[in-house]
């Protein structure tokens, strides 16, 4: 890990601007516990909204990133692969944008090592999320692509030292899921207050919003999902996995 990114701090900037991102690629791996994994750096998949967007340039200013110039591109045969086909054409990298998710869509060196944004090519955050797990990567945790998503997102051409981490993906991908409590519910008269303790804090991140409804994310490796919405004149906080 030393000749590689720093991933405690990279992921400590994200977290510090409150940039929302799932981990994907190597280090999604590494974090699943697939063997023989040196990422050489750090793939992620930010919420494409506007505020999130602008919340990831101030990470990466802070960071110093600077997007590489590249000479390929990427290209989707029709089983919906992902290749990156090199063609000695420059393609300077475009200003970021927080209105054009497209714009983040580079391999960026920083200070702390190199990071790689990756808004759809892997799958999208919001896709991601209602599958990702909340797992420990050098010494911090972070949101985690599902086994499934990791193999779906790997592009081409395959390496050889992809051999064990994609062998060890789906042999947990096709585990059967952990049994445990689905669904816990709380009645209150006071759902503002229960949002708020949930919400500012336990710590818990919002994953979704509607009329009456927030839903929170537990940290749990099993993607629970905290759930509220209002009943028999009542309103109703629960949980389930």
């Amino acid at each position: 890990m030393s000749d590689g990114p720093d991933l405690a701090a990279l992921l400590a900037t994200l977290d510090r601007h409150g940039v929302r991102h799932i981990v994907c690629g190597s280090v999604g791996a590494l974090a699943h516990g697939a063997p023989d994994v040196r990422p050489g750096d750090l793939d992620v998949v930010p919420a494409t909204d506007q505020e999130n967007l602008q919340r990831l340039a101030d990470a990466l200013r802070e960071l110093e990133a600077e997007p590489t110039v590249v000479t390929g591109a990427w290209q989707t045969d029709d089983a919906g692969e992902h290749r990156w086909v090199e063609d000695g054409v420059k393609r300077m990298p475009q200003a970021l944008d927080p209105s054009d998710a497209d714009t983040f869509d580079h391999s960026f060196a920083t200070s702390v090592g190199r990071v790689d944004v990756v808004p759809t090519i892997a799958g999208s955050y919001v896709d991601l999320l209602s599958r990702a797990s909340r797992l420990p990567i050098d010494g911090g945790d972070a949101w985690v692509a599902s086994p499934i998503d990791l193999l779906a997102g790997m592009t081409g051409p395959r390496r050889p030292k992809d051999g064990p981490r994609v062998r060890h993906l789906r042999s947990i991908a096709t585990q059967p899921a952990d049994s445990g409590i689905g669904f816990i519910g709380f009645r209150t008269s006071r759902f503002d207050e229960m949002v708020a303790l949930f919400r500012d804090l336990i710590g818990l991140s919002v994953v979704r919003e509607a009329s009456g409804a927030p839903w929170f994310r537990l940290w749990s490796a099993c993607g629970s999902t905290m759930l509220t919405r209002p009943v028999r004149g009542s309103r109703r906080m629960a949980w389930r996995s």
